[in-house]
């Protein structure tokens, strides 16, 4: 009796462990089903506590809405309008079962903004170049991804005695799209016969969001 005590014991402290708090802040509009609207940038699902602070602009569920439990902070009267003859549906896993098995609406309508750029601030090393017979040991491609809703422009250095990708100068990387960035040493047309040199360079980026960055990359030899 006592190990099945403790098992139950046990388990409610394993799912209150693991369960995020999910907290309101209506940044984009009133739309519960929205990521852009909650503090984790994702739709609240039966594994979240959800908390309603005071804010300026509260929550409308229109669909199917999920969450573990629901804690209204706020004394605003309407902090919550479940619309449901228009089809708004909450499902409070702790109080059915720990279960919800209507499918998650998420309505869209979110941009990410620009300094959501992965590589910004990162250290990026292209790896140790053979400059005695001018070929690359070691050369490293590094996938930029703007997933972003806004154009982004990054200012590629000139990196020396070397062949890279893109070409120095600005380069304008649509939302949505990828970029092959690389440097080696030189061996094609561009620099036959040539090393990259020792150095580390700086890459800014700025974005048509007004969001702006950099990150660092290293070049090496083996002289």
């Amino acid at each position: 009796m006592k190990k099945g005590i403790l098992l139950i014991i046990f388990s409610c402290f394993y799912f209150l462990s693991f369960a995020q708090t999910n907290t309101w802040n209506g940044s984009t509009d009133n739309d519960w089903h929205k990521e852009c609207n909650w503090s984790l940038d994702a739709i609240p699902t039966a594994s979240h506590n959800v908390v309603i602070p005071t804010v300026t602009t509260y929550p409308t569920i229109t669909s199917n809405a999920h969450c573990r439990t629901i804690s209204i902070t706020t004394t605003a009267a309407n902090a919550v309008t479940l619309n449901s003859t228009g089809g708004g549906n909450l499902c409070v896993s702790s109080t059915n079962g720990g279960a919800c098995t209507t499918g998650l609406t998420n309505n869209g309508g979110c941009t990410v903004p620009s300094t959501q750029l992965t590589v910004d601030g990162t250290f990026n090393f292209f790896g140790t170049y053979d400059c005695v017979n001018f070929i690359s040991n070691h050369s490293e491609n590094i996938l930029i991804t703007n997933n972003t809703s806004f154009t982004i422009t990054f200012v590629f250095p000139n990196f020396g005695c070397s062949d890279q990708n893109p070409a120095p100068g600005p380069y304008s990387l649509n939302s949505g799209s990828t970029l092959n960035f690389w440097v080696q040493a030189g061996q094609g047309t561009s620099a036959p016969n040539c090393c990259v040199q020792n150095w580390t360079y700086t890459v800014t980026w700025t974005s048509t969001d007004g969001g702006s960055g950099s990150f660092i990359v290293e070049t090496a030899n083996n002289l």
